[in-house]
Parts: C-alpha cells; sequence; structure tokens
C-alpha cells in the first residue's frame, strides 16, 4: 500500500510539470531569452526532482524486499491494492492529458501569469514533494522493520511454544499420600495449593528430576504447581490389556479411587467372574454400572486371580463325586449349571488354579460354568494302544469310569483285550455291541498289562507238573506239561505270565506258564565259592533232589 502511495506521488508530480513545461515552452517560443532561460532552470529543477525521485526509488526497492520477508498474506493485500490503484491513476492520467490539451490551446490564460513567480511555485512544489517522498520512505522504512520484528517475535514464540510442547510429557498418575500435596513450588517446604486423597488419580506433566507440573483450579482461577515424584506412581494406559478374573474375597469391592480407604462403587461375591483392564503395579481399572451410569472403578490386584484364556488346554476328565456339579460361577456357594454322575466323562478347558472351565447346554441354551479341580480325575492327554489280560471271571466293561455304574459286556478270565490308557485309574476300550461301536471303561486292577516289549528267559520248572496252558488261565487247558526242574525256555509277557511256544505233533502252538510255577535262571552267571553242608552234599543230575546223584562231598 505503501509503494503505491509512493508511486501516485511521483507520477502526479511529474503530470503537473509536464502540463506546467509544455505551457511555458509555448509562451517561450513568443518572448525572448529571459523566458529560455527560466524554462532552463525548469528543466534543472525538473531533474533535481527526478534525481531525487531515483533516490526515493531506491529507498523503495529497500523496503520492499524486507516487506516481501514478512510472507504471501502482505503481498497479496498489495496486489490487490496496487490494481485499484492502477486503474485510479489511469484516469489521472487521462484527465493530466486533457488538462494539457486545454494548455496547448489555450496559451492566453497561461500568459496572464507571471513567468517568475510560477517558476518560484514550482520549485516551492519541487521541494515539497522532496520533503514527502522522504517522509514516506522513512515511515516505509519503519513499518516494514516493525512488522520484521513482529514476525520474528511471532516465530520465535512459535519455536519456544514447540520446544515446550516436545519436552513435555503428560504423565496420569495415582496419589500415594494421605493427603498428596500440590506446592506453590518445587520444595516441599513451600506452600501446598491444593491436595488430593490417597489413591486419586492425577494427571500432570514432566518438569525436573524430582518433579512434575501441575495445573490446579483455586476459585475458578487456573495456578501452576509442582508435585513431588516420589508422592505419585505414574500409570502407562497406552497399551492396556483386557483381563479376566477370579474375585478372591467375599465380597470383592470395585473402589471409587485406587485406594482400598475409599468408598466402594460396587462390590461381588468370592467367585464372580470379573473383567477388567491393566493399569498399575497394585490396581487394575474396570468399568462399572452404578444405578444405569458407567463408572470407572479400581480393584486391588490381591483382591482378584486373573486368568489367561489365550492359551487354554482342552480336556478330557471323570467325575469323582457322585454329583459332579458345573457351577455358575468359580464358587461352589453361587449356584450350579448342571450335575452329572460319578464316573461321567466330561469335556472341559483349564482355567485357573483350582478350576476348569465348560460349556454346559440348559434347555438348549449354551451356558458357560465351572468345575473345581478336586471334582474330576483328568485323562491322559495322549493316549497309548495297550493289551491285558482279563483277571476277573467275569471282567466287566463298565459304562462309566465308575464300579457302580451299569455293565456293558464282560470277559473271562485269561482273555487277551486291547484298549487304551485313559487316567491313573481306567482304561477306554471301544467293544462292539449288535455291529454298532461303543466306548467302555476297564478299572485298571481287572486286568494284567502285557508288556510292550519281550525277553527271552530261561527258568527252573517248580511244580510236578509244570503247566503250559493255552490261555494267561490256570483253568484254561494244559497243551503241555514238564517235570520238576527241567529247564525252561520262555518270554516276558505280563507281570503274572510268561508266554511260550511248543511243539505238538510237530507243530507249534503259543501257550502260557504261570509265574509261580518257574524259578527264574538269572541273565549272567558269576563265579562263586561256598561250603558244603550236608554229609553227604549231592551234585544232582537236575534242578531236582529227586534227579541222580552224579556226585556227593
Amino acid at each position: 500500500m505503501i509503494e503505491i502511495v509512493k508511486k501516485l506521488a511521483i507520477f502526479t508530480l511529474s503530470a503537473i510539470l509536464t502540463i506546467q513545461l509544455t505551457s511555458i515552452s509555448v509562451f517561450a517560443s513568443t518572448n525572448e531569452n529571459n523566458i529560455i532561460n527560466s524554462t532552463n532552470e525548469i528543466h534543472t529543477e525538473e531533474s533535481n526532482v527526478l534525481t531525487e525521485g531515483e533516490f526515493g526509488n531506491s529507498k523503495e526497492n529497500k523496503t520492499r524486499e524486507k516487506i516481501e520477508e514478512n510472507g504471501d498474506e502482505l503481498g497479496k493485500e498489495d496486489n490487490e491494492e496496487s490494481e485499484n490503484s492502477e486503474d485510479t491513476l489511469n484516469e489521472e492520467i487521462k484527465e493530466n492529458s486533457s488538462i494539457t490539451d486545454i494548455n496547448n490551446t489555450n496559451v492566453k490564460q497561461v500568459e496572464e501569469f507571471p513567468l517568475e513567480n510560477e517558476v518560484e511555485q514550482n520549485k516551492d512544489e519541487l521541494n515539497n514533494s522532496k520533503n514527502t517522498i522522504d517522509e514516506i520512505s522513512e515511515a516505509t522504512e519503519e513499518e516494514s522493520s516493525n512488522k520484521l520484528n513482529e514476525v520474528e517475535y511471532v516465530e520465535r514464540d512459535k519455536s519456544i511454544e514447540a520446544k515446550i510442547t516436545q519436552s513435555s510429557i503428560v504423565y496420569q498418575g495415582i496419589a500415594l499420600k494421605n493427603p498428596t500435596y500440590v506446592y506453590s513450588e518445587t520444595n516441599l517446604n513451600s506452600t501446598p495449593l491444593k491436595s488430593y486423597e490417597e489413591g486419586t488419580i492425577l494427571s500432570f506433566q514432566s518438569y525436573s528430576d524430582d518433579w512434575y507440573e501441575a495445573t490446579v483450579y483455586l476459585n475458578g482461577t487456573s495456578k501452576k504447581g509442582y508435585i513431588h515424584k516420589n508422592h505419585v506412581e505414574t500409570v502407562d494406559t497406552s497399551n492396556q490389556k483386557n483381563l479376566q478374573g477370579i474375585a478372591l474375597n467375599n465380597p470383592t469391592k470395585v473402589f471409587m479411587k485406587a485406594s482400598t480407604s475409599s468408598n466402594t462403587l460396587k462390590s461381588y461375591s468370592k467367585g464372580t467372574i470379573l473383567k477388567f483392564k491393566t493399569f498399575s503395579s497394585e490396581w487394575y481399572v474396570a468399568t462399572v454400572v452404578v444405578n444405569g451410569a458407567a463408572q470407572t472403578g479400581y480393584i486391588n490386584k490381591s483382591h482378584v486371580e486373573t486368568v489367561d484364556t489365550s492359551n487354554q488346554l482342552d480336556y478330557k476328565g471323570i467325575a469323582l463325586k457322585d454329583k459332579t456339579y458345573i457351577y455358575k460361577h468359580a464358587s461352589t456357594d453361587l449356584g450350579y449349571w448342571k450335575s452329572y454322575e460319578k464316573g461321567s466323562i466330561l469335556s472341559y478347558k483349564s482355567y485357573s488354579s483350582e478350576w476348569y472351565v465348560a460349556t454346559v447346554y440348559v434347555d438348549g441354551i449354551a451356558r458357560t460354568g465351572y468345575i473345581s479341580k478336586s471334582d474330576v480325575e483328568n485323562s491322559y492327554g495322549n493316549q497309548e494302544d495297550k493289551k491285558g489280560i482279563a483277571l476277573k471271571n467275569p471282567t466287566v466293561i463298565y459304562s462309566k469310569a465308575n464300579l457302580n455304574s451299569s455293565i456293558i459286556k464282560t470277559y473271562s478270565t485269561g482273555e487277551i483285550l486291547k484298549f487304551k490308557t485313559f487316567s491313573d485309574n481306567w482304561y477306554e476300550a471301544t467293544f462292539y455291541i449288535n455291529g454298532v461301536a461303543q466306548i467302555g471303561y476297564i478299572h485298571h486292577s481287572d486286568v494284567d498289562l502285557i508288556f510292550d516289549k519281550q525277553e527271552d528267559k530261561k527258568g527252573i520248572a517248580l511244580k510236578n507238573p509244570t503247566a503250559i496252558y493255552s490261555k494267561t488261565n490256570t483253568s484254561s487247558t494244559k497243551i503241555k506239561t514238564y517235570s520238576t526242574g527241567e529247564i525252561l525256555r520262555f518270554k516276558t509277557f505280563s507281570n503274572n505270565w510268561y508266554v511260550a511256544t511248543v511243539y505238538i505233533n510237530g507243530k507249534a502252538q503259543v501257550g502260557y506258564i504261570h509265574h509261580s510255577d518257574v524259578d527264574l535262571i538269572f541273565d549272567k552267571q558269576e563265579d562263586k565259592k561256598g561250603i558244603a553242608l550236608k554229609n553227604p552234599t549231592a551234585i544232582y543230575s537236575k534242578t531236582n533232589t529227586s534227579s541222580t546223584k552224579i556226585k556227593t562231598y
């Protein structure tokens, strides 16, 4: 704007000067040398004016460079004003041109004025113009300098503000003392501005190694204060985890503040399943609904047992009690969804140190329930195929892992059965009734487990006769017998039986020798010395005192 005013002033003076010079030139053509001299003086003054104008333009250029540093906004304003000023200037040029034409055609009007007075008047006007241009240049420089200073201060303020923002970290924390003070200065002996109860959640920002800075309000006016770092525990809520846990106390309280001395928002019975989030070293944060409104509360970590449901294990187990309950909560006192008879096979998942979690259906609706670990016996995770010998007559396959459950099939003593490991007390067997596969359970004590790996053995027949049975049953058929003292070869089979191969009429047959019927020979022999006790002490031909004596001592 200032630049345009200067241009307009210079342009107007030049136009006026041109008009006057034109008039004087017309008049000078009819007058003598004194008029020419006057004209020359005017030209000299005009040259001086132009020189002053150039000087003004030089200042103007410097000022323009400073103003352009202030930014695009000043440039936009100048452009808008420049367009308006140029239109005004063009109109003034047209008016000045018309004035020149009038002066050229009306020389007589000019002749009426004394020439010397007009020259002096032009000098005064030129001097005034020079002063005006100087004043405009000085004002422009001063204004530009002020604006530059203003920009510099604004930029510096922004820089300081940015540094404060970057260096100051906003925290949230728990008041640890009762009360916890916000001090007027970074000094524990300074005047407290405000105090808060233990457990109050406070917001503050970093300040120094020992202090935080906080804003408090006193009578509606904000004040800067300071909190000692030992008086609060900072909490990080940027990466909270959702948790689930079991209420351990009866009742388990959700407090208004992170302090057991604060008021209770809500309480829950022992065993209630609660949901909450991580918050601090000693507290969880939870949302509870009180009178229809959601409120934030705090649960002490020692009052709940957290559970990890992200990596649960699947289990099968045996109901151990006559009525094994699926409880509504992880508590035996808060009701149950369903119960199962002893020996029932249940499916469930890992949950906590004392409880499993299960899904049951009540009236067709899936419900989440909880099983006490003491109420079930877990089955083996990796079952193995096994074989065993039926020991009882009959040996029973039960419908459940319970000796009092119904019997779905029986086997005679000595029969070889196939089954799988299931638990410490039970095997699981698949059998067929009317062509349909069913699952049943065999008690460990009802079968003699067959060894997975057999070993070659030698033994001495103890009985007379010592029998080779067709089955692992002393009541079964004897397929062959041996006299007392004979050396027999066989293999390990089970805890009670050996298995042997015998030949009858040239055909190999498999039979079984009871452990009690043979004296097992040591696998590795050792040299020994001894004293003859009897007189005579006999060397027998067989391991039988009735056999032939081949030598005596």
